[in-house]
């Protein structure tokens, strides 16, 4: 299962299509070693890595949310047709999300 458990789980309808045309970008250049992180890891099942910078189209987006009601450590992954939306409240946070987000990937999705 997912680790750590989301205090909120809400199921939507519709899939986004991971490929090798989807975007990844951060809100802030400290971010760029989460997306290398990701890449890593997304290169090790799907087969590919995903190009980095400005999003457009198919995309991930990268983001801390500081100064919210989201405690130390917390994240949302936001999942809808054309966009994914990572966001922590710090560094860990984000972290994890990425982690729930690879989690979520087919391990045969080459």
């Amino acid at each position: 299962g997912i680790i750590p458990k989301p205090n909120v789980l809400t199921p939507l309808r519709g899939s986004f299509m991971l490929s090798p045309s989807t975007s990844i970008s951060a809100s802030h250049d400290s971010l760029l070693k989460q997306a290398v992180f990701f890449n890593q890891h997304l290169k090790a099942i799907a087969g590919f890595a995903l190009p980095t910078g400005t999003a457009t189209g198919n995309k991930i987006v990268l983001e801390l949310k500081q100064g919210t009601a989201m405690p130390a450590g917390g994240y949302e992954l936001m999942i809808a047709a054309n966009e994914i939306r990572v966001s922590g409240y710090d560094a860990a946070g984000l972290f994890y999300g990425l982690n729930n987000l690879l989690f979520l990937i087919p391990a045969n999705h080459k």
